[in-house]
């Protein structure tokens, strides 16, 4: 079941000092749906764009049901808790990331096998580097 495109204005309040006003809209749904209100204030938005908010609306309800729908299948059955992972970086956050450090060590001086590595590490800067990662 779902929440059709179409709503109705229900109400419209007296303007308030400020001239806005509070408009009530009632979405129905399909069979087996509830009717759900919902207000908002109005200022200056014209009649598209009371209808691209209604739009928004129809989708929330909509993917609210999907949820609860996904949900109740899963009633009764057992699970196993997941640890949250961290997201993968992307290539140009790791090459960020080659760039603070060499950025971090260059200043310092060093020489014999840090220098080696300090300057290897130069190098798969530049071998790495992808047009668009300084933007």
């Amino acid at each position: 079941m779902a929440y059709t495109n179409t709503f109705r204005l229900v109400q419209v309040d007296e303007p308030k000092s400020d001239n806005s006003y509070v408009i009530t809209v009632e979405f129905t749904g399909n069979a087996g749906e509830p009717v759900v209100r919902r207000q908002r204030t109005v200022t200056t938005e014209s009649g598209a764009d009371i209808r691209v908010w209604a739009h928004g609306i129809v989708a929330e309800l909509n993917s609210k049901r999907t949820s609860y729908t996904t949900v109740l299948a899963l009633l009764g059955q057992s699970f196993t808790t997941v640890a949250p992972t961290a997201p993968t970086p992307t290539a140009k956050q790791i090459w960020l990331g080659k760039v603070s450090q060499y950025k971090q060590f260059s200043s310092l001086g060093l020489t014999g096998a840090a220098a080696t590595d300090l300057a290897a590490l130069l190098d798969d800067i530049n071998a790495t580097y992808v047009t668009g990662y300084l933007q």
